[in-house]
């Protein structure tokens, strides 16, 4: 079933073709009107399912692109960029359509009475990071530090991804760039210092800052088992996660989606998952491949984790201080 030509801020989007769906919603390729002397562009709008429980969880991410695109003063191309809201009420002619499309690739009963929210952003061809080939060390060595550029981005704005995975980083064939995608658990950190977690909850932007305690976002197998306890010391404390704590699982997920994309497999010994996270104390592969510079910079960075205090880890690692420390390593020939 296909979608209907939607009216935007920009004009009028004519449907493509449908491009995926997720557990929040489905996303369908548009473009333009075109003709001989103008050519089209093209955008991705992403529809969410019209079900209660979910609108919390759909505003987060649709706040999370607003403000993103606000606090960068607009698109960067490390990163897709959000365009416009869409909020399409019942009354609306073309709901219904929406709908039933909607209601073809929902495992869940749609509720009619809601509207259907969504973004329209840019549309980025190529292959998402799971797909992608590295051929060499420099593919490896591109991707280091065009990721950990696109975090110092966000990082500095207080802004936390929290579900790097390779399903969310796409490799952008036009600009030959790695693009991390997808803010559907995404939070933001409030630019004041030392606010309790009480103050936090009273803000508006609750919904969408990291003030909560007690909520750890993202992919259990892309998440550092150390933020589980640094999270249980939090609350015991009375306290909220620190933003480098956050922030180093950005920089986790990074690293554990390289290592599994040149080695074939994660890099855990041992995988124990108590419900969604892992419970266990992880022991790690050695990288071995046939990038020796690679090897070095992942099996250092686990080490590290592996065998040092988070806060310390934390630290160590931030998008700023990983960017000279890997060119270090980086500068020598690739050849050798």
């Amino acid at each position: 079933m296909s979608v209907p030509i939607i009216n935007t801020p920009n004009g009028l989007l004519f449907p493509v073709k449908f491009l995926g769906k997720g557990s929040f919603g489905a996303v369908y390729l548009y473009q333009t009107y075109a003709n001989v002397l103008l050519p089209p562009t093209y955008h991705v709008c992403k529809f969410f399912y019209p079900i209660a429980k979910k609108v919390k969880s759909i505003h987060n991410e649709i706040n999370v692109m607003n403000n993103i695109y606000k606090l960068l003063d607009g698109c960067h191309e490390y990163l897709i960029c959000h365009t416009s809201k869409l909020e399409i009420p019942p009354s609306n002619d073309y709901y219904q359509d929406i709908f039933n499309f909607l209601k073809t690739h929902s495992r869940e009963i749609l509720d009619p009475t809601i509207s259907i929210y969504g973004y329209i952003s840019n549309y980025i061809e190529g292959p998402e990071l799971s797909k992608y080939i590295f051929n060499s060390q420099e593919d490896c060595a591109n991707y280091i530090t065009q990721l950990f550029d696109a975090l110092c981005i966000l990082h500095s704005k207080g802004i936390v991804h929290s579900d790097i995975k390779p399903e969310n980083i796409v490799f952008n064939d036009k600009i030959q760039k790695f693009v991390i995608i997808d803010f559907g658990l995404s939070c933001i950190y409030p630019q004041e210092k030392s606010l309790t977690h009480k103050q936090l909850l009273v803000r508006d932007e609750v919904s969408t800052s990291c003030s909560r305690s007690t909520d750890i976002r993202g992919t259990a197998l892309y998440t550092p088992n150390k933020l589980i306890h640094a999270r249980a010391s939090a609350n015991k404390q009375g306290k909220v996660l620190t933003s480098n704590e956050r922030k180093f699982q950005d920089i986790y997920g990074v690293m554990v989606s390289l290592f599994k994309l040149i080695n074939y497999t994660y890099p855990y010994n041992t995988i124990i998952i108590n419900n969604r996270y892992f419970s266990d104390e992880r022991t790690y592969k050695q990288s071995e491949t046939s990038f020796p510079l690679i090897d070095k910079i992942l099996n250092y960075f686990f080490d590290t984790y592996l065998y040092n205090d988070y806060n310390y880890v934390c630290n160590l690692f931030t998008a700023e201080t990983c960017i000279p420390l890997f060119e270090n390593v980086l500068k020598f020939n690739f050849n050798t």
